[in-house]
């Protein structure tokens, strides 16, 4: 900064003053006092010019400062209030006490002393989170709201246009899908080649003008599949519809010709390779639950989402898949050193029958192989059902704990899972980590949560995970021998899970239970293995006692909250009431552990009961599910009954 007109004057005043005193003691011959006292004149001169200019200089610089501070706090206060900000400052009773006019335009009126759940209620709540930035959408814009806690300050940035390029972006992602026929042959293979090329035909046609309705690509494979190709605003669109296209297509058949179909479609991914691959697993993620429905995968997100699956799984008499799997299990055995076998925890009946048919396929290849079982972890009714198997001297000797299965475990060990395919329903799941062979049989619907294996044998359509074994030991190699104890140890699984042979029962159950009475199954041994103690009917009195009809075709037994069950009580309370007139599923709920509220469900096929269990955490069979809940039996029946009465709603809108 330069220096005034006025001050540069001043200065070469006193610089030439100083210079002519200076000049005047060099020419001047006077004496030493004189120049003494002219020195000391001058230097005073000086002293009270500086010191007058430096005030005054000062005095100009403090002046400048306050009016430039003024400037700033003038440009500041602007740019407060004209930045497109949204500014909102609040005190400790959640009132505000300052806003800049954004804030004012934005709620269409002056917040200032308004208590800020007056605001609005949805940002009040996202407010009382412990995230420090959230999206929020109020009237048509989205903002993005920086929470500052300590200040007790928010910030308003209005996103809007970047939310609707993303929503467009997102819409406009593709999303590719395939499309199966469920068991056609198998459905149609009694009609003849006419009345299976018009079903054929029937089917083709629907699925052509659904694709041509919403705009959906629609194309045939050569191997019999369908492909669908769209954007992700059409998915949205179809799963706010629920794909009543598996409705329309069930409707082609008759009461003799159930015809449905099964979808995988993937959304999001990078590439038409990658949706096409994640496509063709969701279809088989959709068969493996038993067909009739949608599974839907979006890039990024962990959950599965699925629609449909009303309809039994058609049990197929074709034994390929049997021979197939008994072909690659003996190969995994064979290139095994040992062989680890585990159920799911809290082994019933048939986790066990399954467990001990295939120790007995291993054994038969002089493989090493164990039976994993935590005895800590039974139920009463079950603990009894051990206790009487782990009677027999030889059978007890295959039976290990968790801890010791570890220990035994090695890279080159096979560990097979029978009766689940979950991994957070396996009795140690830290098992899965310690082998890359793995090999599953089971009858339930594949969960979200799925055990990634080397062998996958599933097929929801059959009874029981024993008899799903027992369907295996023809195709062999060598002849599976089974004491007759272990016959009826699986006869009791196959029996526990059609209840007698009441439900979910075919052809193939018959004959499963035919072979294992062959080698020697006997039915008191089994009347025995499956025996309750009287406490058990106890319970389960208790439970039919408080058992109350809801929306008309349904059955809710909720316990009282002071009694503890054991979770075969409260499974064989909801069997004994779907004997109830004009009911057509059954629910339930007792507590099993501190805190922990288990709720059985079954149906007799009309009601898809595993999709209820799932909409709560669980899952299952179509016609036998749970779930287990953490929480009071007041909040699960609450949940229960918000499950059922979205379904009944959704039923009504169908009908």
């Amino acid at each position: 900064m330069g220096l005034r007109p006025n001050r540069r004057r001043e200065l070469i005043i006193v610089a030439l003053i100083n210079i002519i005193c200076i000049l005047q003691m060099l020419i001047w011959n006077a004496n030493e006092w004189f120049i003494l006292g002219l020195m000391a004149a001058l230097a005073l001169f000086n002293a009270i010019f500086f010191a007058f200019y430096i005030k005054r200089k000062n005095a100009e610089f403090l002046q400048e400062k306050k009016q430039l501070s003024y400037r700033v706090e003038q440009a500041g206060q602007h740019v407060f209030e004209q930045i497109p900000l949204g500014i909102l400052l609040y005190n400790d009773s959640n009132k505000v006490v300052w806003s800049n006019k954004y804030i004012k335009e934005m709620f269409k009126k002056d917040v200032d002393n308004l208590e800020l759940a007056s605001l609005d209620t949805v940002l009040f709540s996202l407010l009382k989170t412990s995230k420090k930035s959230f999206e929020f959408a109020h009237r048509d814009a989205v903002y993005l709201i920086s929470h500052k806690k300590d200040e007790q300050v928010l910030y308003f940035d209005d996103i809007t246009d970047y939310a609707r390029l993303m929503t467009r972006y997102e819409d406009e992602q593709a999303a590719l899908g395939l499309i199966v026929l469920d068991n056609f042959d198998e459905v149609v293979k009694n009609l003849d080649e006419q009345e299976q090329n018009d079903y054929r035909r029937a089917i083709s046609d629907k699925l052509t003008g659904w694709a041509h309705e919403n705009n959906v690509m629609f194309r045939v494979l050569r191997d019999g599949r369908h492909l669908i190709l769209m954007n992700h605003k059409i998915l949205s669109e179809l799963c706010g519809d629920r794909f009543s296209i598996l409705d329309d297509i069930r409707a082609i058949g008759t009461d003799q010709v159930t015809l449905t179909v099964s979808m995988g479609i993937a959304s999001g991914y990078r590439s038409y390779v990658a949706s096409f691959n994640r496509a063709s697993s969701l279809v088989d993620l959709a068969l493996s639950r038993g067909g009739d429905q949608i599974a839907i995968k979006k890039k990024g997100v962990d959950d599965f989402i699925f629609y449909g699956g009303k309809t039994n799984p058609i049990a197929t008499q074709n034994r390929v898949r049997a021979r197939v799997n008994a072909g690659a299990y003996e190969r995994l055995i064979l290139d095994s050193d040992k062989v680890i076998i585990m159920g799911h925890r809290f082994p019933d009946a048939d986790a066990i029958g399954a467990c001990v048919g295939l120790l007995k396929v291993a054994m038969t290849f002089e493989k090493e192989a164990y039976i994993v079982l935590n005895k800590s972890e039974l139920d009463k009714t079950n603990e009894i059902f051990i206790n009487e198997i782990l009677k027999d001297e030889q059978l007890v000797t295959y039976f290990i704990s968790s801890i010791k299965a570890v220990e035994l475990m090695t890279k080159n060990s096979l560990l097979v899972i029978a009766d689940t395919q979950s991994s957070n329903l396996v009795i140690d799941n830290k098992l899965l980590r310690l082998t890359n062979k793995i090999a599953i049989f089971d009858h339930h619907r594949r969960s979200a949560d799925f055990i990634e294996a080397t062998l996958s044998y599933t097929d929801p359509s059959v009874s029981s995970t024993a008899e799903l074994v027992v369907d295996m030991f023809d195709y062999f190699s060598r002849r599976i021998v089974l004491t007759a104890i272990e016959s009826s140890i699986m006869l009791s699984g196959i029996m526990l899970d059609t209840r007698r042979f009441m439900y979910n029962t075919s052809k193939k159950t018959y004959e499963a239970a035919a072979i294992l009475k062959q080698r020697g199954a006997d039915e008191k041994y089994v009347s025995k293995l499956l025996k309750a103690p009287i406490d058990h009917y106890y319970s389960r009195a208790h439970l039919t006692h408080r058992a109350r009809v809801f929306a008309d075709i349904y059955l809710i037994s909720s316990a009282s909250d002071e009694l503890m069950f054991d979770r075969t009580e409260i499974a064989a309370t909801a069997d004994d009431l779907l004997n109830v007139q004009g009911i057509k599923a059954t629910f339930v709920l007792g507590y099993v552990g501190e805190s922990e509220v288990a709720i059985s469900a079954r149906s007799v096929g009309d009601v898809n009961v595993q999709l209820i269990m799932e909409a709560l955490g669980g899952g299952g069979h179509l016609t036998n599910a749970a779930v287990r809940i953490v929480g009071t039996i007041e909040e699960a029946t609450t949940a229960l009954e918000a499950v059922l009465s979205d379904l009944e709603a959704l039923r009504a809108l169908s009908s």
